[in-house]
């Protein structure tokens, strides 16, 4: 087990070495043979010889009972741990890492419908390599052991010593992971793009002294929506919106309304988000008024675990005038209880 031993005096020459070059320093040693690398203050590299025509790679000993990280031979390598991919460690060489190079795309999240309906769309891992100019989808995963000790599925890759990739498994999932990857970002740069847009349009407007109702979900400056909205009245531009009904009630005399709005918005999919407001009529002036609220749980309260103080906090437990006016009234628990007395 020396070879998983830190020697901190080792320098980083490994960085320089071809796969040619690391193979053909083996060809002469004995089976079982092994050097080590330190490319950085956490990581280390042991090639190990398995055999006379292949070499064992190994992150800091990660899977040396198990399996390598990756396998050296004559004219090719295969891998199949990811870190052995990372340009950060330079760990196959800086040749290797200049002609092949790795990213991981983390998951996205994906409505499936206008219900809010959503799933997650695993990260995938993508590759460019000498006959592969343009990224195409490898779905590589780390070797770690999972923590309920299964073996984790494993996607290797070969490249040859040009840097050409010579085999990869892509299976259909992992294809059709990365299309719909591709399909959430590129629908989100052309919903930034409209968004920059609309928010340069509605700038010019207002500093040509042109105030338009819409243009307040248009602007992106905090500072200049501001002033759109003191001009027309929160109250004017809500009751422009489309929104439904949620809860009605009378309380201590006066009629409310717990609704649903829906407020345009260019960075989303579906080009408006909802809010929640409390809908009330000044009884002296008649005028109605609106008061924003959070928005309600979307999922149903588990009897067998208690609201959260975040959760209450951050949203209604049930859509209802009562929990509304609770809310506002810094009740913790949202339990509204009538006033004595209205001051």
């Amino acid at each position: 087990m020396n070879h998983l031993i830190r020697n901190w005096h080792m320098n980083n020459s490994h960085v320089d070495r071809t796969l040619s070059v690391r193979f053909n320093h083996f060809k002469d040693l004995p089976i079982g043979a092994s050097s080590t690398d330190t490319v950085n203050w956490t990581n280390q590299i042991s090639w190990i010889k398995l055999s006379k025509t292949k070499i064992g790679i190994y992150i800091n000993g990660c899977g040396f009972f198990e399996y390598p990280c990756g396998i050296l031979e004559k004219d090719k390598i295969t891998i199949y741990d990811r870190s052995l991919l990372s340009q950060s460690t330079m760990a196959l060489g800086k040749e290797f890492h200049k002609n092949v190079k790795y990213s991981l795309r983390w998951s996205e999240w994906k409505d499936e419908d206008d219900s809010g309906k959503s799933k997650s769309i695993p990260g995938q891992g993508w590759i460019t390599c000498k006959n592969h100019k343009k990224e195409i989808p490898v779905g590589i995963q780390s070797r770690w052991l999972p923590a309920d000790g299964s073996r984790p599925e494993i996607v290797p890759l070969v490249i040859d010593y040009d840097y050409n990739l010579v085999k990869v498994s892509i299976s259909k999932e992992v294809k059709t992971f990365a299309k719909e990857w591709l399909e959430i970002k590129r629908e989100r740069r052309n919903r930034n793009a409209r968004a920059r847009y609309h928010n340069k349009k509605a700038m010019e407007r207002v500093e040509n002294g042109i105030f338009e109702i819409d243009d307040v979900f248009l602007l992106q400056n905090v500072s200049v929506r501001r002033e759109v909205i003191e001009h027309f009245g929160i109250d004017s531009i809500l009751s422009t919106l489309e929104w439904k009904e949620l809860d009605k009630d009378t309380i201590g005399g006066r009629p409310y309304q717990l609704i649903e709005v829906q407020i345009p918005d260019n960075n989303s999919r579906t080009g408006y988000r909802v809010g929640t407001y409390l809908r009330m009529k000044n009884p002296s002036t008649g005028e109605t008024h609106f008061e924003g609220v959070p928005n309600p749980l979307t999922q149903p309260l588990d009897n067998n675990r208690p609201i959260t103080a975040w959760q209450l906090n951050s949203n209604l437990k049930e859509p209802t005038v009562k929990c509304a006016l609770a809310w506002r009234d810094n009740d913790p628990m949202q339990n509204y209880e009538m006033p004595i007395a209205l001051t």
